[in-house]
This record gives C-alpha cells, structure tokens and sequence, in this order.
C-alpha cells in the first residue's frame, strides 16, 4: 500500500486532464492545421527561452563563497593561529601538537 500526497495526486490529474483536452481541441482538425498549431507553439517557446536568456544574462553571477572549514588541518593553518598555549588535535597525524 501507498500513501499519495494529495498535492501530487491533483498535479497529475491536471496533467491529465490537459493531454485530454489538447487532444480533443486536435481532433477535428486537419494534418496542416495540426502542424500550424505545433509550429506557432515551437516559435512561442523559442521568444520565452531567449527572453528568460536575456533576463538571467542582466542578473550578477553568483560568485562562489569560499567555505570555511570547521576544523582545518595544522598544515593550513598560518603560525600565528598556532601560536600561544592550545591543544591541537590534528586527524591526519599520529599525536597532538602543543
């Protein structure tokens, strides 16, 4: 038994019901008719791909932050982190750095 989200059960019966009623709106219609329709839709999805282009293109980039790493390794560190009395427990070596 499964359980389906009612969100997602309405989604795909809308899905479906939209395949019925495309193909019922193409049925009386003849092959060039049909092929019309299908061209107007192509060229329609074209200009909004090239207009959804043209506004990402005018958006800054998002630069990639450099991450921070919780516990990063003595060899990364600078000496003047290191300096001072501390305990440091390094996980690629062997013992601890005093």
């Amino acid at each position: 038994m499964r359980f389906l989200h009612n969100d997602f059960v309405k989604e795909e019966q809308e899905k479906k019901d939209k395949k019925k009623a495309d193909k019922k709106a193409l049925q009386g219609l003849t092959k060039e008719q049909k092929d019309k329709i299908k061209e107007d839709k192509k060229q329609l999805q074209k200009e909004q791909a090239k207009q959804k282009r043209l506004q990402n293109k005018d958006k800054p980039k998002k630069s990639k932050k450099e991450e921070k790493q919780e516990f990063p390794y003595i060899d990364e560190v600078s000496k003047e982190i290191l300096e001072g009395k501390h305990v440091f427990c390094d996980p690629g070596k062997r013992g601890y750095f005093l």
